[in-house]
């Protein structure tokens, strides 16, 4: 299974698909080339690298929040063997992702406290 930073480049992915731009024409929003727009998207992104990638978006960490959701949910395993394991295992997975939940919850409350910051210091 993917890790959570991998996750987030798909979540990004996810938003500029939403907004119906390629990597090219986001490429050209942000004045880099379009290879770096496929990096934040498949690696590591830092979280200024994310903040100016949903700038220029036009989205909200809410928006990238809701994101981060549908790509974990997508990515849920499908249990459908043994009414009981099935149960069990649902159990754990739905364990899992609220406790990702909880920390993407954390990751916003820092990301938003960063804008803000950068805000009241007129950055």
């Amino acid at each position: 299974m993917p890790t959570t930073r991998l996750r987030i480049g798909e979540a990004l992915a996810h938003l500029r698909k939403q907004r119906g731009l390629s990597q090219r024409q986001l490429a050209a929003r942000r004045k880099v080339i379009p290879q770096s727009i496929s990096k934040v998207e498949t690696q590591n992104p830092t979280v200024r690298t994310i903040e100016e990638y949903l700038s220029a978006l036009e989205a909200t960490p809410e928006d990238f929040i809701q994101a981060l959701a549908t790509v974990h949910r997508a990515a849920e395993p499908r249990i459908s063997t043994g009414r009981d394991r099935g149960t069990q295992h649902e159990a754990m997975a739905n364990e899992a992702f609220d406790r990702m939940m909880d920390a993407m919850q954390e990751f916003r409350r820092v990301v938003q406290g960063d804008w803000n910051g950068a805000r009241e210091n007129g950055e």
